[in-house]
Parts: structure tokens; C-alpha cells; sequence
């Protein structure tokens, strides 16, 4: 389980700047904003940190409230170091 969320997060990460670059090269302006999950994660990852991110991203889900998921603020800290 905790592996399957770490790869869930690494994934949202990572494809966030994919589909932005994606849309602005296909339409030459960002044309569609990101889902308001992947924006809230992000604005709560600026004033807050990993763990207030990763509860953004995860609320309402399955794994909502999950300590597993929450441990994965640690791989978000390490990518900022």
C-alpha cells in the first residue's frame, strides 16, 4: 500500500509540469488551468509544506486521513533538499 501512494504522489509531481508544457506547446498559451485539486495541493505545498500538500491532494480519496500517504511528505522533503 504505502508504495502504491508513493508512486501515486511521485506521479501527480511529475505529471504536472507534463501537462502544462503539453498544453502550452499545443495551443502556444496555457488554454485549460489544472485540475483545482492540483492547484490547491501546490498553493498549500508553497505556504505550508509537504504534509499540508499531501492532505490537499488526498482529501476526500480513499486514503484520506491514511498515515502511509502522509508519510510520503518525507519524499517531498527529500526532493526539496
Amino acid at each position: 500500500m504505502r508504495r502504491c501512494v508513493q508512486t501515486v504522489c511521485i506521479a501527480i509531481i511529475l505529471a504536472v509540469p507534463v501537462t502544462l508544457t503539453a498544453q502550452v506547446s499545443k495551443t502556444g498559451s496555457s488554454a485549460e488551468a489544472p485540475a483545482p485539486i492540483v492547484i490547491g495541493g501546490l498553493e498549500a505545498y508553497k505556504s505550508k509544506g509537504p504534509e499540508e500538500a499531501v492532505k490537499a491532494w488526498i482529501k476526500g480519496s480513499g486514503i484520506d486521513g491514511s498515515k502511509d500517504a502522509l508519510a510520503q511528505a518525507n519524499t517531498l522533503r527529500q526532493i526539496e533538499d
